[in-house]
C-alpha cells in the first residue's frame, strides 16, 4: 500500500500546480526543472542502500512538490496541469533512472519532466482518440507478420528440443496493456531417455498499467529479437502462464497454471535477421510502442535509444 505521507505530498503538489496557468516555459522555468532533475538523481543515488523504497519515494515526491511550488510562484503550470498519475510516473522514473550514470539520469529525467509538465491535456486526449489508434495498428501489424523464432535441434540430439516463440496478442483496455506470448517446445521424433518423445506448450498472459511501464524500451537478443518492457515500479506485470505437457508414456496432457509478478516481460519479434531486413518497420514499431506507453511522446525513448530514431536525410 502506498505510504499516506507520500499520497499527501502528491496532493499538496497537485494543488500548487493546478492554481497556476501559463502558455509556455521560459528560461527560468526550464532551469528549475533541470535543477530538480539533478537533485532527484542525487537524492535516489545517495539514499540507495540506506533507506527503504518507501522512504526514497517520500524524498522524491518532496522534491517534486517543491518544483510544483516554485513553478506556481513564477505563475505557471507549464502548458497544462500535472495529474496525480503524472507525479506517480515521475517519481517512478526518478527511482529507475537514478541507477544509471549521472548524466544519463539527469538527461532522461529532465526530458521526461518536460514531457509531463509541458504536454497539454487536450493533446493527450487527441492522442488517445486518434494518434494512439495509428500507433496501435503499427505495433499489431509488425507483431502479426514477424515470424516465430524457431530453434531446430540436430536429429541425433536427444537432449535438445525444437521450439517456437512468438507474441500472439497486444491489446489495450482502459489504460492497461495485455500481452499474450506463446512458447512451444518439443522433441517429437527423438526417442531420448526412456524412449520419451515429449511436447510442452505454454501460453503466458501478462497485464500491467501503462503508467507503470518504462517507455525507454530495451532491445534484447543476438539471435532471438525481443522488445523488453521494464517496470518503473519493482513489479508491475501480472503474468499468468498455462503450461501443458505430454510424452509417450503420458499421452494425456498434464496442465499447470501459475500466476507471478514480474518486473520485465517481452514482445517477441522473430529473428535479428528479419528485423535487420525490415529496419524502417522495426524502428517505426519501437517508436509507436514507446508513444503508446508514454501517452503520446517518444522523445525520451529517442534520447536514450537514438539508433532507432534516425533523422530524415
Amino acid at each position: 500500500m502506498r505510504d499516506p505521507k507520500w499520497a499527501l505530498s502528491l496532493l499538496l503538489a497537485l494543488a500548487l500546480v493546478q492554481n497556476a496557468v501559463a502558455q509556455r516555459l521560459d528560461a527560468n522555468q526550464i532551469a528549475l526543472i533541470k535543477q530538480t532533475a539533478a537533485e532527484l538523481c542525487n537524492t535516489v543515488k545517495n539514499a540507495s542502500g540506506k533507506k527503504t523504497e518507501t522512504e526514497i519515494q517520500v524524498d522524491v515526491n518532496a522534491k517534486l512538490a517543491g518544483l510544483a511550488g516554485k513553478l506556481a510562484d513564477v505563475g505557471t503550470s507549464a502548458k497544462g496541469k500535472l495529474r496525480q498519475e503524472d507525479f506517480n510516473s515521475l517519481s517512478q522514473e526518478a527511482t529507475a533512472a537514478a541507477f544509471e550514470n549521472d548524466r544519463a539520469c539527469r538527461e532522461r529525467l529532465f526530458t521526461k519532466m518536460l514531457d509531463k509538465i509541458g504536454l497539454i491535456p487536450d493533446e493527450r486526449s487527441n492522442y488517445r482518440n486518434g494518434g494512439r489508434d495509428a500507433d496501435l495498428r503499427t505495433v499489431q501489424h509488425y507483431i502479426k507478420y514477424a515470424p516465430a523464432f524457431e530453434g531446430i535441434r540436430p536429429q541425433d540430439d536427444c537432449t535438445g528440443a525444437d521450439f517456437d516463440y512468438w507474441t500472439d496478442e497486444f491489446t489495450l483496455d482502459d489504460g492497461a496493456l495485455k500481452l499474450v506470448n506463446r512458447r512451444s517446445n518439443r522433441s517429437p521424433a527423438c526417442e531420448g531417455e526412456n524412449g520419451r518423445g515429449w511436447r510442452q506448450e505454454e501460453i503466458e498472459i501478462c497485464t500491467a498499467a501503462l503508467k507503470d511501464i518504462d517507455d525507454v524500451i530495451s532491445i534484447g537478443g543476438a539471435v532471438l529479437r525481443a522488445a523488453e518492457l521494464s517496470c518503473l515500479t519493482r513489479y508491475c506485470f501480472t503474468c499468468t502462464s498455462t503450461t501443458t505437457y505430454s510424452d509417450k508414456l503420458h499421452p494425456n496432457k498434464a496442465t499447470r497454471t501459475e500466476t507471478v509478478l514480474q518486473s520485465v516481460t517481452e514482445v517477441y519479434l522473430g529473428t535479428s535477421r528479419y528485423n535487420e531486413g525490415h529496419r524502417d518497420g522495426f524502428n517505426a514499431f519501437l517508436r509507436a510502442l514507446s508513444r503508446i506507453i508514454s501517452g503520446g511522446s517518444d522523445s525520451v525513448f529517442c534520447e536514450m535509444r537514438p539508433k532507432y530514431c534516425p533523422r530524415p536525410g
